[in-house]
């Protein structure tokens, strides 16, 4: 997203409303005119939101790039003799897949602070499609503790809806100490997610006959080969009972 469309959007949404993030006209301040910068100038921040990159999306944003041109400049902070990357890690790497030696840059040459930087970074992250579950929940969870704001103010900041951006922040929370939990979520989507790991289902009583179907699939989990054994020696014993009965 046109991080114009990105600032005039936020400042739109928190017209009239106690804004404890960033104010559109610091946002603005803080970013200067493009440069074309040196590509080994620049570096990645280690501490951005996005965690993962999907190596064929960067080819094809690099094929994009190489055939429209770069529609929207990255976003760079100055740290000492280099640059470091605010908004923009994919299209910074498409360029690197493309062994170009400049990219068109956004410079923030005022006195920014790492809250500032984090949030811009959140923001435009949390803009983008292509984040996976796990991402955007710790990105939500992220931004409500960096400026301890309520879920609803969340909601106006980034275009999620309360009960979304809650439901993220909840599963969040189940999973952010589990990376296998974690995997199973990258892997099976948001509202999968938040069933699997959220809602409590109720335990039907056995004696009804959800109840009865649910304790049957429970042991034919849990047990199929026990079962099986079990089964096998009811039918010897009444083989033998049989053999007995006949003499």
């Amino acid at each position: 997203m046109d991080i114009n469309k990105l600032l005039e959007k936020k400042h739109q949404k928190t017209k009239g409303q106690i804004d404890k993030t960033l104010p559109k006209e610091r946002m603005e301040n803080i970013l200067t005119t493009v440069k074309e910068l040196a590509l080994d100038t620049i570096k990645e921040d280690e501490n951005q939101p996005r965690k993962t990159y999907d190596e064929e999306k960067i080819e094809s944003l690099a094929e994009s790039i190489k055939e429209k041109g770069l529609l929207q400049p990255i976003i760079v902070k100055i740290q000492g003799n280099s640059y470091l990357i605010i908004a923009g890690h994919r299209r910074y790497r498409a360029y690197k897949y493309l062994e170009k030696d400049t990219i068109p840059c956004i410079v923030k040459e005022s006195i920014v602070t790492k809250d500032d930087l984090f949030e811009l970074a959140l923001l435009e992250n949390l803009q983008r499609e292509d984040l996976n579950t796990l991402e955007i929940a710790e990105s939500l969870d992220q931004l409500k503790k960096l400026k301890n704001i309520s879920q609803k103010e969340i909601s106006v900041i980034t275009g999620y809806s309360k009960g979304t951006v809650s439901k993220y922040i909840q599963l969040y929370a189940k999973v952010k100490d589990d990376p296998i939990k974690q995997e199973k979520i990258k892997e099976i989507g948001f509202k999968k997610g938040y069933n699997k790991f959220c809602v409590i289902k109720k335990k039907e009583p056995e004696n009804t006959p959800k109840g009865k179907k649910l304790s049957i699939q429970i042991i034919n989990e849990n047990n199929e080969e026990e079962i099986k054994q079990a089964i096998n020696k009811v039918k010897d014993y009444l083989k033998y009972l049989k053999i007995l009965l006949e003499k």
